[in-house]
């Protein structure tokens, strides 16, 4: 299967320019520990992972690919090295190769971080990589059932037992 082209007046990359606007009106600009979008694009097309980063460390994958790697923060600005391995059988990389050695650095914006890569096994190869933090989604209110006046008396009576 050929590799896909990227369009540049696609959908991803409209939505890119706006989450990078968003993140750069943000207060807080350092790369945020949890969990993040990640939309990487190459000359022969754009893909998508979910990676968590904390104390240093990045990992995830995608559909057919695991991302193993190591972080440094430097104020907004972030590097990074990724190791990349297949846990599942599908199509080629846009690397052509499952196993590579990604380096990344950028800057981060608060809830955007972006930056350049290189890839150790394709060496020229120009890789764009931006990262979009996942919200907590607001906890449900917790209901205090200790506090809930119950009345047993109201309840229907059982009918006879048969």
């Amino acid at each position: 299967m050929p590799p896909r082209t990227c369009d540049s007046n696609s959908r991803l990359e409209r939505l890119h320019r706006i989450f990078c606007e968003r993140g750069a009106e943000t207060k807080r600009s350092a790369l945020r520990e949890g969990d993040y979008s990640v939309w990487f694009r190459t000359p022969s097309g754009t893909g998508t992972a979910l990676v968590r980063v904390k104390d240093g460390r990045i990992s995830g994958g995608d559909a057919f690919i695991e991302y193993e790697g190591r972080y440094r923060l430097d104020g907004n600005n972030f590097e990074a090295v990724i190791n990349t391995k297949r846990h599942t059988e599908g199509p080629p990389t846009w690397f052509g190769i499952d196993e590579v050695v990604i380096r990344v650095s950028g800057k981060s914006t608060g809830r955007i971080a972006s930056g350049a890569a290189t890839v150790d096994q394709c060496p020229g190869l120009p890789l764009d990589v931006t990262l979009m933090w996942i919200e907590d989604e607001n906890p449900k209110r917790h209901i205090d059932y200790s506090k809930v006046e119950l009345h047993p008396e109201r309840l229907p009576s059982p009918g006879p037992v048969r």
